[in-house]
């Protein structure tokens, strides 16, 4: 059995997870992934999801019950939480590109003084 588009995975482990499984995941254009609670969210598999543009959530508050591969959890409060994600995912990718503008604008200014100081 194998996930689907629009399917939402639960996670019982990380540990060992990076940036190529996270790929893995979004060539499957997934949901998202659950995990079993706060602890299982690292910051380095945060930003990986959060890279990948897939929600990582945990389970707390979801009623998540499993039954062998077969898992249901409470569906508005999975909306919910995927709502607040969405707006946390909204909000990194507008740091993200300030950031980068930011970085555009030292970049430039940097070229600009040594071109003054090289008399140009």
């Amino acid at each position: 059995m194998g996930a689907g588009d629009g399917d939402w995975i639960y996670l019982r482990r990380t540990d060992g997870w990076g940036m190529n499984a996270v790929r893995e995941l979004a060539d499957l254009t997934i949901a998202g992934v659950i995990v079993p609670d706060e602890s299982y969210r690292t910051p380095d598999l945060v930003s990986a999801f959060r890279e990948a543009r897939i929600p990582l959530l945990p389970a707390e508050g979801l009623g998540v019950r499993l039954r062998g591969s077969i898992g249901a959890c409470l569906q508005g409060a999975l909306e919910e939480k995927h709502a607040r994600w969405r707006d946390e995912q909204d909000q990194y990718e507008w740091e993200k590109k300030a950031e980068s503008i930011e970085d555009l604008f030292r970049n430039y200014r940097s070229m600009r003084e040594r071109e003054v100081r090289k008399g140009g």
